[in-house]
């Protein structure tokens, strides 16, 4: 069980229940069998985001609300899993699932802009059934003198959504429909891949996965111009290829390529019919990179990749909208981590990534891609001068991120440090942890929105903001038994 009242100026009252129990049993020298069962429960009250002028105006200050916003959520699931050993080379696993899923969110991100009167708070509801099954075979084998390892495998997985709802309210009671119906979605696939060691050190690996989707959405406030029901049925192939080589001990290069896609909200199909092929838009990755280990205290990770997609989707579920088809993007970068072993008790990390990301067709200055990141680094310094002591400083930092396609409104980056101690003996641990230690002013979530407040006569457009967590300390105490 947890408890969160968080920093905001109103309460947050974030509750929260977390059950879980797992049952392992071995039948035999080469059978294993376990059963999870977990369920999860949270309810909480928010002050969602609100606009910068709001905050620049005085009208609230940075942790403050506009409109209140709450919702709940549960989740309950079951997994069963059995692996096989066949023989010293091939083995044999198998899952099956099944759980049932909620949720309820009243939120206004717009406040006053579409109803002047009874403001825009919205409520979105849902409740799910899923199933699935999956089964894998793999066998380590020859070709000729290569060794080799192939793997095949089956599976499903089946969603119901019932009354899935976007309703517009007023202080949570209901006004009117903007959407309800229920989504059948029923996702059978296969795959296979194959390893092969060319050399001892060289291997490649080809393999490939197919997909089928059967969509369905059932409207229930249909027009006189609609269909009460749509269905979609629509498949496609995902394949990889994949080569490295190691150095020894050492170092490693490799280059993989591969084709994947982007499984579209299944209201497309009803709502905007013409869309057709593109509800499964592809995308297309490469990445190359290298791995070194020049002393045993040092090892450095390199990458470049390039990645470019069919369609990019703006989905916006607050307002009802299907996904605009705002046009082909590609994403080049380059990726870099680093751990170093600067004593035996004390440690170095860090990870920085860059990403230039640009729609494909629009023209120079008007195609960035809204909210992509463009710098990103994490890490820190680690200590442990004994055994059941640890401490560490550690960083996260976003850079600025275009927040529309032209770059005239910019979500601002952060550099947020965060201080951990712990110790920990068999039967217990103690914790203690300083959240934003400098005390940063940080946006956890940054979005271009138009809005319009109470006493407003005319919408704004600009940055509309979540605020990330101030200095905070935190003490944890965990007992073993």
């Amino acid at each position: 069980y947890g408890y969160n009242r968080s920093y905001f100026d109103n309460p947050q009252d974030f509750n929260r229940v977390n059950l879980v129990g797992k049952y392992t049993k071995r039948i035999g020298d080469n059978r294993l069998f376990s059963i999870t069962a977990n369920a999860f429960r949270s309810s909480w009250s928010a002050s969602g985001q609100i606009p910068e002028r709001a905050v620049t105006e005085g009208i609230i200050d940075r942790f403050g609300e506009l409109d209140h916003e709450g919702g709940k959520t549960s989740r309950y699931q079951l997994n069963l899993q059995y692996t096989q050993s066949l023989s010293k080379n091939a083995t044999f696993k198998t899952n099956l699932y099944a759980g049932y899923y909620d949720f309820s969110l009243y939120s206004d991100f717009t406040f006053f802009l579409i109803d002047p009167i009874h403001g825009d708070e919205i409520h979105q509801a849902e409740s799910r059934i899923y199933a699935g099954y999956n089964a894998s075979y793999s066998l380590r084998h020859k070709i000729g003198k290569l060794e080799a390892k192939t793997e095949i495998g089956i599976g499903f997985r089946n969603d119901d959504t019932y009354n899935s709802e976007l309703s517009h309210t007023e202080n949570t009671v209901f006004l009117n429909s903007i959407r309800l119906g229920d989504i059948h979605e029923t996702n059978p696939f296969a795959y296979a891949q194959e390893s092969v060691h060319l050399l001892p050190q060289l291997v490649a690996t080809l393999g490939t996965r197919y997909d089928y989707f059967i969509q369905t959405y059932d409207n229930k406030i249909p027009t006189t111009e609609e269909l009460p029901k749509a269905t979609y049925n629509n498949g496609v192939f995902s394949p990889k290829a994949g080569l490295y080589y190691n150095f020894g001990k050492t170092g490693r290069v490799y280059a993989n390529y591969g084709i994947g896609f982007h499984s579209n909200d299944a209201r497309d199909i009803y709502f905007r019919p013409e869309s057709g092929g593109e509800v499964l838009p592809l995308e297309f990755a490469l990445d190359l990179g290298v791995v070194i280990k020049p002393v045993p205290s040092l090892l450095i990770q390199f990458a470049v990749f390039n990645m470019t997609l069919q369609q990019e989707y703006t989905y916006s579920g607050d307002a009802g909208d299907v996904p605009s088809l705002n046009g082909k993007t590609r994403r080049m970068g380059v990726d870099f981590s680093g751990r170093y072993a600067l004593t035996k008790w004390m440690y170095l990390d860090a990870d920085l990534n860059y990403t230039h990301a640009r729609y494909v067709d629009k023209p120079e200055g008007q195609n960035y891609v809204e909210l992509a990141p463009s710098f990103t680094s994490i890490g820190g310094i680690t200590i442990k001068p004994f055994k059941d002591f640890s401490a560490g400083l550690r960083y996260r930092l976003m850079a600025d991120r275009p927040a529309n396609t032209e770059n005239t409104v910019i979500a601002p980056g952060y550099n947020v440090i965060d201080f951990t101690a712990n110790y920990s003996r068999p039967r217990y641990e103690l914790g203690f942890q300083i959240q934003n230690l400098t005390n940063t002013k940080w946006n956890e979530a940054a979005v271009d929105t138009e809005t319009r407040l109470k006493n407003e006569t005319a919408p704004v457009d600009e940055l509309c903001f979540t605020p990330g967590t101030p200095f905070f300390m935190k003490l944890s105490a965990t007992w073993k038994f």
